[in-house]
């Protein structure tokens, strides 16, 4: 086996084997040629190797390579979301009001938002000119264009500065006349993630979920129409949940090379999504005020007394995040706790400590004075003693 080479190593096996099979007279080493087998490699090369750098077009949520799905119910703020991160990748500003992103050159797939919804929604988002940085395709003719991945892979081809591809929407781009049927599905999505590997491009599919898309009970990444292949294949899954009429809305994000998370946006003023923070510190610091404010005309109470309460004003969540929120209080020192019920904290509940005061050198009579009247103490004939050090 030559230098550890793991391809040599099958090559020197399979000649082996030949020569078991017609014997050393029936094999010419010059004429001899190996069999074209997998191409192969020992781990412990792979352990060797060094890992590149995490790279990111939006750091923590979009990868800088591979292929993207974001999905979630129709007209929950899906395309608006897509649309931010454009903008701000093409100017290399920043998305969701605080995550900065490096300028990149964005080609934008819009085939479910015609013209006049884009410019009247980047009106609403007060979107400034990008220097030509944004390219968008409106349409796709499938008479001219009936291999879209492959007009694609041309388009990333003869301008490589487009880094950020967003396709709107996935099931439009591809065509695929039922999602549900796994070969053709999986296969549209490998050669698309294929030209994203190659290209070292983010492409990021927008898509929609199926008709669990709304029971919590369900796994994010089972909610996507069509096959599961649709999410197993694609390297991030991104879902986006909102309540209808609410402007709070929860993200979850997996992938290959994310760690599950769960962020909580709102929508602002101009429908521009603003990243509020990690889930459970959201809610944690929502649930935390209320009970807080809730204890404040009701206290002392219990965990279910404060549950109770609570839910009669509205309170969505459950009697075990309450429970364990006051714990968390507590142990924070913003609840006191007595026999199983809380009070809210306060500097009244700080136990008071007798200390005796070490005593002190007498001073001159000109130099002392009373706290009261500013009357002269007297003075001292006792000896200085200095205090005794434990």
């Amino acid at each position: 086996m030559r230098n550890n080479d793991c391809n040599a190593y099958f090559e020197e096996l399979a000649y082996s084997h030949e020569l078991q099979r017609v014997g050393a007279e029936g094999v010419d080493p010059k004429k001899y040629k190996p069999p074209k087998l997998f191409k192969t490699t020992f781990f412990d090369e792979i352990l060797d190797r060094e890992l590149p750098p995490e790279k990111w077009i939006v750091d923590g949520f979009i990868p800088e390579t591979g292929l993207h799905l974001l999905m979630g119910a129709g007209k929950i703020g899906k395309s608006w979301f897509t649309l931010q991160c454009a903008q701000g990748i093409a100017l290399g500003g920043s998305v969701m009001g605080k995550i900065p992103v490096e300028k990149k050159r964005v080609l934008y797939i819009s085939l479910e938002e015609r013209w006049k919804l884009l410019l009247k929604r980047a009106k609403i988002l007060d979107f400034t000119k990008t220097g030509n940085n944004i390219i968008v395709i409106e349409d796709i003719d499938r008479k001219e264009t009936p291999n879209v991945i492959n007009s694609l892979d041309f388009m990333l081809e003869l301008d490589p500065s487009i880094k950020f591809v967003i396709i709107d929407t996935m099931q439009l781009f591809l065509n695929v006349s039922d999602l549900n049927d796994y070969g053709p599905s999986v296969n549209s999505l490998r050669a698309l993630k294929v030209i994203a590997d190659k290209r070292e491009v983010s492409i990021l599919m927008i898509h929609h979920t199926n008709k669990s898309g709304g029971n919590e009970s369900v796994d994010f990444m089972e909610r996507s129409l069509g096959s599961t292949g649709i999410t197993a294949t694609c390297d991030t899954t991104i879902f986006l949940t909102r309540p209808r009429n609410e402007k709070r809305a929860d993200m979850y994000i997996t992938g290959r090379e994310v760690m599950d998370k769960a962020y909580t946006l709102k929508m602002d003023d101009n429908c521009g999504w603003v990243l509020e923070g990690d889930k459970r510190e959201v809610v944690e610091g929502e649930t935390q005020r209320l009970i807080a404010e809730w204890l404040k005309e009701n206290s002392p109470a219990s965990p279910m007394d404060i549950f109770k309460g609570l839910k009669n004003e509205g309170y969505k969540g459950t009697y075990e995040s309450v429970k364990q929120t006051c714990h968390r209080m507590k142990n924070a020192g913003k609840l006191t706790s007595e026999s199983g019920k809380y009070n809210l904290f306060t500097p009244a509940d700080t136990p008071v400590t007798h200390v005796t005061p070490l005593p002190t050198k007498t001073e001159p009579e000109s130099m002392v004075t009373s706290n009261m009247g500013n009357t002269p103490l007297q003075e001292t004939t006792e000896p200085e003693k200095e205090p005794d050090i434990y």
